[in-house]
Order: C-alpha cells, then structure tokens, then sequence
C-alpha cells in the first residue's frame, strides 16, 4: 500500500511539474528595414526609414510584395553614375560592395552588402550613385509591377 501511495505521490509531482511549466515565449526578431527613396512634391529626391516586416499580400502596401523581372548589374570602384531618375517603382538590393547616394540637398544614403532601397524618385532631380574605392559594386534591381 506504501508503495502505490508513493507511486501515486511521484505522479502527482511529475504532473505539477510539468503543469507549471510554461511554454518558451517566441523569440524576438528584428524588423526587416530598408531605405524609401522618393520624389517630394517640391521636386527634389528624400529618403525615409521603412518597415517590410508586416507587408502582407492584402495590405495597405501590398504592391510592394509584387515585382516584376529582376535585373543585376555591376559597378565598376569608384565609379559615379550621374544624376537621374528611377525608370520605375523598383527595390535596389546590394548584393556586394558600397555605394552612396546623393540626394535632394545633399543629403547621402550609404547601401551595403544586404541593404534594400525601394526608389521611388521618377520625377524631379533624382539621384546620383557612387560606388566606393574599397571594390566594385553589385546589385540587384526588382521593379515593382505596374
């Protein structure tokens, strides 16, 4: 009879044991973010902080989940592409190597390895890239649908 009291008073621990455990909260993550390029309405380039994280196909900014053909391109270092403007909606992606962009009042955006821009400067100024002497400069470009 002892024994069965205590076999019975071990499961009764075991079960408040493992009743008290909680489950492992989710880990936080970060945010994926990027870079807005964009043209303001008095006609200069700007650049804003954005958040994908949270973009959902059904969303406020579900057009940024919709690309259309992928580009890639390389930049020779310290090369300079001249001012101009986006031909469309498209992310900019550093796949290798740094670049600044020069913006409205000369204000320079630096992308590196693993950086996302969405440029979005079609009219006005536009902007200007140099890659840096450190190396050349590899991207990927995903314009957006129309």
């Amino acid at each position: 009879m002892l024994r069965c009291f205590r076999l019975f008073a071990l499961t009764c621990v075991l079960w408040m044991v493992a009743g008290a455990q909680t489950p492992a909260a989710a880990p936080k993550t970060t945010p994926i973010k990027g870079i807005r390029i964009f043209s303001g309405t008095d006609g200069e380039t700007h650049a804003e902080e954005i958040t994908f994280s949270g973009i959902t196909a059904n969303g406020p900014q579900a057009d940024l989940l919709k690309p259309g053909s992928i580009r890639y391109a390389t930049r020779g270092a310290d090369t300079w592409d001249d001012w101009h403007t986006a031909p469309q909606r498209q992310y900019l992606i550093t796949l290798k190597g740094n670049v600044e962009i020069e913006i409205g009042g000369g204000q320079i955006v630096k992308a590196g390895p693993g950086s996302v821009l969405l440029i979005e400067d079609m009219t006005g100024k536009g902007h200007r890239a140099h890659v840096t002497k450190e190396g050349e400069w590899h991207v990927m470009f995903v314009p957006l649908a129309k």
